[in-house]
This record gives structure tokens, C-alpha cells and sequence, in this order.
């Protein structure tokens, strides 16, 4: 059954956040984001992706089935290069087909360092989602089922984005339709909706989905982050987060009653 779950640590912690990769496809722009990763070594550091790491809509890896194994490969290398530091995996819309999540959750039980949360999780005063619920339209599984794509995009689609970013489009429209204002007290009031993940109030919020760079805009005293998008002509920004005091973990993952 869906509860809440604490892991105690005795220890000061921190980390680096970052989501929007869109690995696989080929307007993906992110090949220094796993070197900056692999400098978070320890057993008190967090690597946290926030979602559309991998893009399986428009992967160029010739089938659903090599996107897959190669997602999987691409994690199990970043947890041999990082010591002890713990991964958490929260999907996207890009990256939560069904079969993906299973294989994630394989992983989770082959290697104790990692673990994944279908949407959100909570380390001490700080939230971490993807932030796909802002176009969800209060529906995040029929919302996210739309990008479950198991066949390569045509040629002409390719083609056809590859147009908009040689327009700049991409990089224009987040930046006006995801204003920080705006975008942040919407998703504030859309947190509200989702069960607690922790007792502690939240006073950051990290989350990817919109590609518009957030650097701590404050908005009803909790302080906002987002790394933007490692895509072509735009940049990604590892967002890093640090505690000076023993913290408890808390997530809404299943647990066996």
C-alpha cells in the first residue's frame, strides 16, 4: 500500500539536482552533465534526476527495446563512477513508460544505492518533482501517457522539430509561457494537491518540465529551482543543494503492507 517512508540519516548531506536531459535524442545537448554528476562522491550526497533524462519520444537509438537498455546502462555506469553517493530517480513525460519504470525498479533492487519515486520525494526541507503536473490538467498518468512512444518518430517529425530549434523556438516559448511568477504559485497550488511527503515544511522546490532556468526565485516563502534543459542552443545549470544538520528522508513510494 502507498505510505510514507523515512530513512534516517546521520549525517550532514547534499547533493546536485538536475533534469531535461533528453538523452537519446538528437537535439540533446548534455554531454558534460555526467561528468559534473560524477564529481558527487560519498555516502552522505545525492545525485537527484528530476525527469526527462532520457527521451524515448524522439530517441534516434533505432527501437523502444535499445532506448530501454541503454537508459539502464547509462544509470548503472553513473552509479560505478560516483562512490557511495546515492541516485534518486523521479520520470518525466519523457521517460516514465511503464516498462522503464519496471526496469528502474529492478535496479533498485540490484543496487541499494538507488532508488526512483513515481513523482515525488522530499529530503528535509526540500521537495524534488519532475514538474509535468503544471500541463497534466489534473490528470498526470493520461498526461504522461501520450509519450509513451514505442516506435521511432518519422523522419519528417524530426525534421520538423529540427526546424523549430533552428528557430530558436524551443528556447523562446518556456521562457514566455513558464514565467517565474506565474509558474511558480501554480505549481505551489498543485503541490497542495499531492500527498504529504513529509512533516517537515517544504522551503525549496526543485523540478525540470518547463526548460526555463530558476535560480532560488522566492514566491510565498519557499524558494524555487530549475535547471533549464540541455538542449540544443539552450543550457543546462546543475542545481546544488546542501544541509548542515542530520536530516529524514521522506517519499510516497508503494510498500508491500
Amino acid at each position: 500500500m502507498n505510505e510514507p517512508h523515512t530513512e534516517i540519516i546521520g549525517a550532514a548531506s547534499g547533493g546536485v539536482f538536475v533534469s531535461d536531459l533528453h538523452l537519446f535524442s538528437p537535439r540533446s545537448d548534455a554531454a558534460d552533465v555526467p561528468h559534473i554528476l560524477e564529481e558527487t562522491q560519498g555516502n552522505d550526497r545525492y545525485i537527484v534526476l528530476g525527469g526527462d533524462i532520457f527521451d524515448f519520444r524522439w530517441s534516434i537509438r533505432g527501437s523502444h527495446e535499445r532506448t530501454l537498455a541503454a537508459a539502464i546502462e547509462w544509470l548503472e555506469e553513473l552509479l560505478e563512477r560516483t562512490g557511495e553517493a546515492h541516485v534518486r530517480f523521479i520520470p518525466g513525460n519523457h521517460d516514465s513508460h511503464p516498462e522503464f519504470l519496471y526496469l528502474l525498479q529492478q535496479l533498485s533492487e540490484r543496487n541499494e544505492r538507488f532508488q526512483w519515486y513515481p513523482h515525488h520525494f522530499q529530503i528535509g526541507n526540500s521537495l524534488f518533482l519532475h514538474g509535468d503536473i503544471l500541463d497534466a490538467r489534473g490528470n498526470l498518468s493520461n498526461y504522461r501517457e501520450k509519450f509513451h512512444h514505442e516506435h521511432p518518430q518519422t523522419e519528417f517529425k524530426h525534421g520538423l522539430y529540427d526546424g523549430v530549434v533552428a528557430l530558436r523556438l524551443h528556447k523562446l516559448v518556456p521562457l514566455l509561457r513558464h514565467r517565474p511568477d506565474i509558474t511558480c504559485k501554480r505549481l505551489n497550488t498543485l503541490i497542495g494537491t499531492l500527498p504529504a511527503s513529509s512533516e517537515i515544511p517544504v522551503e525549496r522546490i526543485y523540478f525540470g518540465h518547463t526548460h526555463a532556468p530558476i535560480f532560488g526565485y522566492e514566491s510565498q516563502g519557499i524558494q524555487y529551482y530549475n535547471p533549464g534543459a540541455a538542449l540544443k542552443h539552450m543550457r543546462s545549470y546543475p542545481q546544488y543543494f546542501e544541509f548542515d544538520q542530520p536530516l529524514a528522508i521522506s517519499d510516497h513510494r508503494p510498500r508491500e503492507s
